[in-house]
């Protein structure tokens, strides 16, 4: 999929240069295309390109924030709108809020822990979009089909599927997913909604194995992202089935290696000691008497995965067992786990997912019906 363009306009030089150099846009899959001083010059590079998101100040000379609201809010293809305002703008950007092109606005001086929150949910905004556009969601009579043809099918082999790998029968494993995607193929005119739910699939297949294969191997790419930009099933079957190789070979890996006194000691720690949000690894190069560079290098080496993934891991595995109590809500979850921050919880947990802990959790207690 390809990158967000973002187009950043404020009529202060340090403000355009600070929000361009000092926030990692390839996080959110955003680069920025262009800036501009005014709302003029904003329009202008609008007008001749296609842009994503556009971040602009409400006040500046020329054409403002909320002209170049009032102009582009009737186009079909108008960007996303973050406003940046100072307090003496304040009502007036409650007024622009209105505007349906418009996600949010943040105060100046601007807090990057909340632009990064925004930013986080207009990439998922925006990308929820194009993948629907791309595979749009079955009508009902279809969803009944599909339904009826595939939903236990898939629900019924996941566990399967993860088992064979994990001991060892990797080629069962990938015979019995070529099954399932060749069921859950709907006839005639349903390829893109078979397409669509192939790949939720694929998702979920995925997502399981990953969760006996703590390994940096696997994580190099994000199986999210990558196989939600495949097109073709055959690209999905691929991909999966690769996934299923090198977990079975990270297993065996696994297997043969045994790891330090040290570190055998911090994964005990950290397995029982996750909620604990304070949790980092100073303190516990602290607890075992080495220094944090040393622990950290030594991690790296011996369990194949750096110390905050494999921290994350654990706490998102077991906050997926959490939502399954759908009396628990986010929040509570969040905590239990480990992070003060709920926003910064569902971030991690959508990127090691595909999905916000809401629709995880709705995912389940839909599972649990059928």
């Amino acid at each position: 999929m390809d990158k967000l363009k973002v187009l950043i306009a404020d009529d202060e030089k340090i403000v355009r240069e600070g929000l361009r150099q000092y926030i990692d846009w390839d996080e959110y899959n955003m680069q920025v295309v262009a800036t501009a001083e005014n709302g003029e010059i904003a329009l202008s590079i609008i007008n001749e390109q296609k842009i994503d998101l556009l971040i602009t100040d409400i006040s500046m000379p020329l054409v403002d924030g909320m002209d170049i609201i009032n102009e582009l809010k009737d186009k079909d293809d108008a960007p996303i709108v973050i406003l940046i305002s100072g307090y003496s703008d304040f009502k007036y950007a409650q007024t622009a809020l209105r505007s349906a092109i418009v996600e949010d606005y943040i105060l100046k001086p601007i807090d990057f822990d909340i632009m990064d929150s925004v930013l986080v949910k207009v990439s998922n905004k925006i990308t929820s979009s194009q993948v629907n556009v791309q595979f749009p969601v079955l009508d009902q009579d279809e969803w009944k089909e599909f339904t009826r043809t595939s939903a236990m099918t898939i629900m019924k082999s996941q566990k399967s599927i993860v088992a064979k790998v994990e001991r060892g029968a990797v080629d069962e494993a990938i015979e019995e997913f070529a099954g399932v995607m060749d069921r859950c193929k709907i006839k005639d005119r349903s390829s893109n909604y078979m397409r669509r739910y192939s790949i939720e699939l694929a998702l979920s297949i995925c997502e399981l194995t990953l969760d006996k294969v703590e390994s940096a191997v696997l994580f190099a790419n994000d199986p999210v992202r990558q196989i939600t930009e495949l097109s073709t099933e055959d690209e999905v079957f691929d991909y999966v089935r690769n996934i299923m190789i090198k977990a079975d070979q990270e297993l065996r890996k696994m297997d043969s290696e045994s790891t330090s006194i040290l570190i055998q000691s911090v994964l005990k720690f950290l397995n029982e000691n996750y909620s604990n949000s304070s949790l980092s690894l100073n303190m516990i190069a602290e607890n075992h008497n080495v220094t944090p560079s040393y622990l950290s290098n030594k991690f790296k080496e011996e369990v194949c995965i750096n110390f905050i993934k494999y921290l994350n891991g654990i706490r998102i595995k077991k906050a997926k067992e959490l939502l399954a109590d759908i009396s628990l809500k986010v929040y509570m979850v969040s905590s239990d786990v480990g992070y003060d921050d709920v926003r910064y919880f569902s971030r991690i947990f959508r990127k090691y997912t595909g999905y916000t802990p809401t629709e995880y959790q709705k995912k389940i207690t839909y599972s649990s019906i059928e």
